[in-house]
């Protein structure tokens, strides 16, 4: 890939997703970005509806996700507000061109009446607990979470929707 963009006069990245712990075929866990630039509705209704979605072309992200895989919503500014679980393949509604993925919510089991209410770990905070930074950049958040880095996000949570 190195040589490619070398011959197309673009500057080469190294793959910003990768994190060596996670393994191909590993259940992982995945920030994604609920895009409120796009519409201000569209954290509350991915929750409410139980759902990761996307429309046009972020919505290509949503192939990163393999069923099982934890699915982490994050707000701009906010930071991560809720987890689930992947449990579908992906579908595409025709009258919107939303594609999405349906997920089984993990936290906050009971979702509050209104956005305002949902409790969020900072990006800083986030930092903090995974001991390493993230590239915010993108629809996806790199790199990708462990299991294990799952698990602890998602207890950290529970905590702060359990206060």
């Amino acid at each position: 890939h190195q040589l490619e963009c070398a011959m197309l006069g673009k500057q080469w990245h190294p793959k910003r997703n990768s994190n060596p712990a996670v393994k191909k075929m590993e259940k992982k866990g995945i920030i994604f970005d609920t895009n409120k630039t796009y519409s201000v509705d569209a954290t509350f209704d991915m929750l409410t509806s139980g759902k990761i979605s996307a429309v046009g072309a972020a919505a290509r992200f949503l192939n990163s996700f393999d069923a099982e895989d934890y699915a982490f919503y994050y707000v701009k500014g906010r930071g991560v507000v809720a987890a689930g679980e992947i449990i579908s393949e992906l579908s595409q509604t025709r009258e919107t061109g939303e594609s999405y993925k349906m997920v089984r919510m993990i936290v906050p089991e009971k979702l509050p009446v209104e956005e305002a209410q949902l409790r969020e770990i900072s990006a800083s905070r986030l930092k903090e607990i995974m001991g390493h930074g993230f590239y915010f950049a993108s629809t996806t958040k790199r790199p990708y979470l462990t299991e294990e880095e799952s698990l602890k996000l998602i207890a950290e949570l529970k905590r702060l929707y359990s206060e």
